[in-house]
C-alpha cells in the first residue's frame, strides 16, 4: 500500500513537471527542432552511455569487494536492471530492486548492497561538483546560477549550499563510521537496549551490515580507485550529450568548440545534481526543466528554449530509453519478474523487523 502511494505521488510529480515544461516552450517549433536533427549522432551517444554503465559497474565491483568479489560480467545486467527500474518506477525504487535482485543471487545482505549503492549516488554528486568546480575557472557561472536562482525561487547562496554542502557532509560521515566501527557498534547496542527486543535486534543487525559495507571507505586504495573510476562514467555521459548536440547543430552556434564542450558538461552536471531528488521515474519533468534552463543561460551561446527543450528532450531519451529495452530483455532472458525485486513484495528496509528475517545471522552468512 505505502508503495503505491510513492508510485502515484512520483507519477503525479513527473506529470506535473512535464505540464510546466510543455507550457513554457514554444512546442511547434521545438517539434520542428526534434524533427530536423541529424539522428545518426545517437548511435555513438548511446554507445558511450552503455560504456559509461560499465564503469558504473566497475566501480560498484570495488564498492563490494568486502562484502563478496563478484565478477563484473555477472553485476553489468544487475546495473542495467537497476537502472531500468528506476527509469519506470518514481522515488528510485530501482536501488532498492537493484539492492533485492543482487542480495537473493549472491546470498549477501540487502542491507550491505543497499548501502554501497548510497555511497555510489555520494560518489556520482561529488564527481559532478567536481566538473562544476573545474568548468568554473573557464567559464563564469554567476548567471547561470543567478537564473537558476529565479527560476527555483531559492537565494543563490542556499542553493548553490543545499546542492552542494549535504553530499559533501554525508560523506564525510560516512568515512568517519568507516573508521570508528566500534564506537558506531557500541552507540547501535545502547539504542538497541531502548526499543524492544525484535526492533533492537533489527537495528544490530543492519547497523552491522552497514558497517561492513562501509570498510572499502577507509582504504585510500580504494577509496582513491572509486573516487577514480566515477570520472569517466560522466565523461562518457557528458560524450552523450555532444553527441546529440552535434546532432542538433550545437557546434555551429559556437565560435570555440571547446566552449561547448565546457557547457555541455555544466549541463550534464548541473541537470544530474538537480535531478536526483527521489521522486519522478529517472527525475523526468525536473531533468528537462534543469537541463533546459541551464542550456540557456550558458555563457557565449544564445540558444533559445524550443531548441533547447528539444534537445534535452532527446538527451533524456536516450538515458531511459535504451536502459529500459535492455534491463527487460535481461529480466526475460533470466526469467525474473520486476514485481518480485519491489521492496513491498520482499523486503521493506523502514521495518526492522522484516529485516531481521533476511540480514541477521551470527555467523555473517545470508539468510532467506
Amino acid at each position: 500500500m505505502e508503495t503505491n502511494k510513492r508510485v502515484w505521488i512520483g507519477f503525479g510529480l513527473s506529470v506535473g513537471l512535464i505540464g510546466i515544461f510543455l507550457l513554457t516552450v514554444d512546442v511547434p517549433r521545438m517539434f520542428d527542432s526534434i524533427i530536423s536533427a541529424n539522428y545518426w549522432y545517437m548511435v555513438p551517444a548511446i554507445v558511450l552511455y552503455f560504456v559509461s554503465i560499465w564503469f558504473r559497474t566497475l566501480r560498484w565491483r570495488s564498492l563490494l569487494s568486502d562484502i563478496k568479489s563478484i565478477a563484473a560480467t555477472r553485476l553489468y545486467p544487475v546495473v542495467v536492471i537497476g537502472y531500468m527500474a528506476n527509469n519506470i518506477l518514481p522515488m528510485r525504487i530501482g536501488e532498492l530492486a537493484r539492492s533485492y535482485y543482487l542480495a537473493k543471487r549472491e546470498r549477501v545482505s540487502t542491507a550491505s548492497v543497499f548501502t554501497t549503492i548510497f555511497v555510489e549516488r555520494l560518489l556520482d554528486a561529488l564527481t559532478l561538483l567536481f566538473f562544476v568546480s573545474l568548468v568554473s575557472i573557464f567559464l563564469p557561472l554567476e548567471e547561470i546560477f543567478q537564473g537558476l536562482s529565479e527560476l527555483s525561487g531559492l537565494n543563490v547562496t542556499f542553493l548553490a549550499t543545499i546542492t552542494s554542502l549535504p553530499f559533501i557532509v554525508v560523506f564525510g560521515i560516512l568515512i568517519v563510521f568507516s573508521i570508528y566501527t566500534d564506537r558506531v557498534q557500541s552507540y547501535a547496542m545502547t539504542l538497541s537496549k531502548l526499543l524492544p527486543r525484535r526492533v533492537g535486534i533489527g537495528i544490530i543487525g543492519v547497523s552491522n551490515r552497514i558497517l561492513i559495507a562501509l570498510i572499502p571507505l577507509r582504504k585510500p586504495f580504494v577509496l582513491l580507485k572509486v573516487f577514480l573510476l566515477s570520472v569517466p562514467i560522466w565523461l562518457f555521459e557528458v560524450g552523450l550529450f555532444i553527441s546529440i548536440a552535434l546532432s542538433f547543430g550545437f557546434q555551429d552556434l559556437y565560435d570555440n568548440y571547446w566552449l561547448m564542450v565546457l557547457g555541455l558538461i555544466l549541463v550534464t552536471a548541473i541537470a544530474n545534481i538537480g535531478s536526483s531528488i527521489p521522486a519522478a521515474p529517472g527525475g523526468l519533468g525536473l531533468f528537462e526543466i534543469i537541463a533546459r534552463e541551464t542550456l540557456v543561460l550558458l555563457p557565449y551561446l544564445d540558444i533559445d528554449r524550443s531548441l533547447a527543450g528539444a534537445y534535452v528532450l532527446i538527451v533524456h531519451s536516450a538515458l531511459m530509453l535504451p536502459i529500459i529495452l535492455l534491463g527487460q530483455a535481461l529480466l526475460i532472458g533470466q526469467n525474473v519478474n520486476l514485481g518480485s525485486l519491489l521492496p513491498s513484495n520482499r523486503l521493506d528496509l523502514a521495518k526492522p523487523a522484516q529485516i531481521q528475517e533476511a540480514d541477521i545471522v551470527d555467523d555473517g552468512e545470508y539468510r532467506t
